[in-house]
């Protein structure tokens, strides 16, 4: 099988050159295809130039009328999974419409974040796995009970969150756990809290959660894993908050930075 990876270019077997012209437009060239063999496309759709050069490279392998399968380790717009308002796009709509479009085999996303995502986008087949770190001994916590359908992998042991709202403007302004019943089994007594969702953006909501959560266990460690993080204020607000942070560089490649000492990136890509 070929690889043409499009987020590390030292593990791509199919070679590639990509180039920005004069007025701001990318474009991709492809080194020589073997139109014999299928070909694995790994990239990361993170802003309409990702986009734009996946769309170019589809359209080079279907001219050569090669299969390829589509490995996305991240997805923008898979937060605007529904129509909020007439006067707005229903942007996951339209992303997945370019990645039909596109005409590969199949398509898999790393923690795509939304149900919607399989429903729109005609071959996905499924989800990219990856190895958490080992949090066994620790108490996973949720923010919503929806969450669960997502994390069926981590047991019947999962502390619940919800939003409270005030009341005069109706707008969120915490947390509450919906089952702090948990927290009184002997078993658990002790055990460090481990928050666990799909994506960060500024941090500000983990930040609520893990002041609820000092608030009713100040004794118990903290500590969180996020699948992508999208924002370094995120970053600095999670640190702050919490004694592990963990993410992985599937929307940049974090590693690369100097951040933290408390924060672990872990490598998908």
């Amino acid at each position: 099988m070929q690889i043409l990876n499009l987020i590390r270019p030292e593990k791509s077997n199919i070679t590639y050159n990509i180039t920005t012209f004069p007025d701001g437009e990318p474009h991709i060239v492809l080194g020589d295809i073997n139109r014999k063999d299928s070909v694995t496309v790994v990239c990361r759709i993170a802003n309409p130039n990702d986009m734009y050069i996946l769309l170019q490279v589809a359209d080079i392998l279907n001219r050569h009328e090669v299969i390829f399968t589509l490995q996305v380790y991240y997805l923008m717009s898979m937060r605007m999974d529904r129509v909020i308002s007439f006067n707005e796009s229903f942007s996951l709509k339209v992303v997945a419409n370019l990645i039909n479009g596109m005409r590969a085999q199949s398509v898999h996303i790393l923690e795509p974040h939304s149900g919607k995502v399989q429903d729109l986008i005609k071959e996905y087949w499924g989800d990219i796995y990856i190895n958490m770190p080992n949090f066994t001994g620790y108490v996973p916590v949720l923010l919503d009970k929806n969450a669960t359908e997502r994390y069926t992998c981590l047991g019947q042991n999962v502390l619940i969150c919800s939003k409270t709202y005030n009341p005069e403007t109706g707008e969120a302004d915490g947390f509450s756990i919906e089952n702090p019943e948990l927290l009184e089994d002997e078993e658990l007594s002790g055990a460090p809290f481990v928050v666990i969702d799909s994506l960060c953006d500024d941090g500000k909501t983990f930040a609520s959660v893990a002041s609820i959560l000092k608030e009713i266990a100040p004794k118990r460690g903290l500590a969180i894993f996020v699948t992508h993080m999208v924002n370094r204020k995120g970053i600095t607000t999670l640190s702050e908050n919490y004694d592990e942070v963990y993410f992985t560089n599937s929307y940049l490649n974090w590693e690369n930075l100097e951040l933290p000492s408390n924060v672990s990136v872990i490598k998908v890509v």
